[in-house]
C-alpha cells in the first residue's frame, strides 16, 4: 500500500514489479508459502490504480505531500553538519529497486533485498539498515550511503563487454 502511494500512476517499470515481489515473497510471513510474481504485483498496481482514476473522478484528488530536505544540503554546502538534525525513518522511504551493498563484515557486494530504515548521523553523514537478499535479519548492516550503496550491476556475457561504455554500471563475466 506504501508504495502505490508513493508512486501512484507514474510508470512503473518491469525490474520494480519484480524487486517488490522478490521482497515480499522473501519476508517471513511468506515462508512456506507460494512465492508472488512480478506479473502480480503488476496487476495489483494496475488495479489499485484503476480504482484510483475511478474514486478521483468522483472526488476532487488531494495535493501530493513534499518533503522539504532543504535544510539538510544547505548545511552541508555551508560545512556546518553540526546543525544537521538527527532523523530517522522507514524502509518504505528508501525503497527504490535494484541496489547492491558492500558488506563491512567481509568487504564483498551483495544485493539488497530491502532497507529496513535510515538514520543521519551528527556528522552529516547518511547511513541505511540493508537487509542482503538471501540472508535473514541477523545480517542486517549499518552501511554508509555515499560509500557503500549503489545502483545494481547488470551481468554481462564476455561477448557483449565490447559495447559497454563508461560509467555503465554492470559486471562482466
Amino acid at each position: 500500500e506504501k508504495l502505490y502511494k508513493e508512486y501512484g500512476d507514474q510508470s512503473l517499470r518491469k525490474d520494480f514489479y519484480q524487486t517488490v515481489a522478490c521482497s515480499f515473497s522473501c519476508s517471513v510471513n511468506r515462508k512456506g508459502k507460494s512465492s508472488v510474481t512480478g506479473k502480480q504485483v503488476e496487476r495489483w498496481f494496475q488495479e489499485k490504480l484503476k480504482k484510483q482514476n475511478q474514486a478521483e473522478s468522483k472526488a476532487k484528488p488531494s495535493p501530493p505531500q513534499i518533503l522539504d530536505l532543504s535544510h539538510l544540503s544547505a548545511a552541508r554546502n555551508a560545512g556546518n553538519v553540526t546543525t544537521v538534525e538527527k532523523r530517522k525513518g522507514k524502509a518504505s522511504d528508501l525503497m527504490d529497486p535494484a541496489f547492491e551493498a558492500k558488506s563491512e563484515k567481509d568487504g564483498a557486494w551483495y544485493d539488497v533485498a530491502s532497507f529496513q530504515s535510515y538514520r543521519t548521523l551528527s556528522t552529516g553523514e547518511e547511513e541505511a539498515r540493508v537487509r542482503f537478499s538471501r540472508l535473514d535479519n541477523e545480517h542486517d548492516e549499518w552501511l554508509n550511503i555515499k560509500k557503500s550503496v549503489r545502483q545494481r550491476s547488470i551481468p554481462v556475457e564476455s561477448s557483449e563487454c565490447g559495447r559497454v561504455k563508461v560509467g555503465d554500471l554492470l559486471v562482466c563475466f
